[in-house]
């Protein structure tokens, strides 16, 4: 007598989800993102002003008797290169990433204006 076994079915495998798509995912929104690159760049225009800074204090040290005018020449171009990037970070840069919650800020306001208008308006009669 032959036994016959009878096939078990095979139940399919619960894909389980990763840690990242539980964990952190949930909390990664878009403004995190903005955030986090906003910051990054501001840290790394500040390192590359430390590094430009500390290159003067070097060039100094190795000949502390430097012309005041070269000196002065050094320090003027890293006062420049601290305020070009400041600029370029405020006014170039946080508008491009931004732009979205500027747009809402603007309108915000500028339906507060409309209704500020009406209430004026509204006591002048």
């Amino acid at each position: 007598m032959s036994e016959q076994t009878t096939p078990v079915p095979r139940t399919r495998r619960v894909k389980q989800q990763s840690p990242y798509e539980v964990y952190i995912k949930p909390y990664v929104t878009p403004k995190l993102k903005k955030d986090l690159s906003f910051g990054l760049v501001g840290f790394l225009g500040m390192c590359v002003g430390i590094f430009h800074y500390a290159y003067i204090m070097k060039e100094w040290l190795m000949n502390p008797y430097m012309e005041n005018t070269k000196l002065a020449i050094h320090f003027a171009g890293f006062f420049l290169h601290v305020f070009v990037s400041i600029y370029f970070y405020l006014f170039k840069y946080y508008p491009v990433v931004y732009a979205e919650e500027i747009a809402e800020e603007q309108a915000e306001l500028e339906e507060l204006r409309k209704k500020d208008a009406e209430i004026k308006s509204r006591k002048n009669q």
